[in-house]
């Protein structure tokens, strides 16, 4: 039992580390943007991207934080909620790229995935 627990924190504290270095990445494009100083449209869109990575990074806090607050056995519904949305983004990926093989969608032609 004490393998489990100790697996269960170190995924925790992975999981953890993977969130803050992506807020971190995020949060520096972000400060990139304005170190540069351009504002022609690609640098507005570039500020955009990084704004949306950093809050959706904010969004992503408490699945972050909480499985290292949180006793092993109260984490089990994080990791099957987690499992469920993993397997969401898979079929939606899939479907992506079956429209893209297809060619009957024009938005999709240009995936270089096979």
């Amino acid at each position: 039992m004490a393998s489990k627990e100790f697996l269960t924190r170190t995924l925790a504290a992975r999981g953890f580390l993977a969130w803050i270095t992506q807020l971190l990445a995020s949060c520096a494009w972000v400060a990139s943007v304005f170190i540069y100083g351009g504002w022609e449209l690609g640098d507005r869109l570039q500020l955009v991207a990084a704004l949306s990575w950093t809050v959706s990074n904010a969004f992503a806090a408490p699945e972050a934080i909480l499985p290292l607050l949180t006793a092993p056995e109260e984490q089990v519904a994080v990791e099957v909620r987690s499992v469920k949305s993993e397997a969401d983004l898979s079929s939606i990926v899939l479907a992506f790229h079956v429209l893209a093989r297809s060619g009957c969608c024009q938005c999709v032609q240009s995936c270089s995935v096979q």
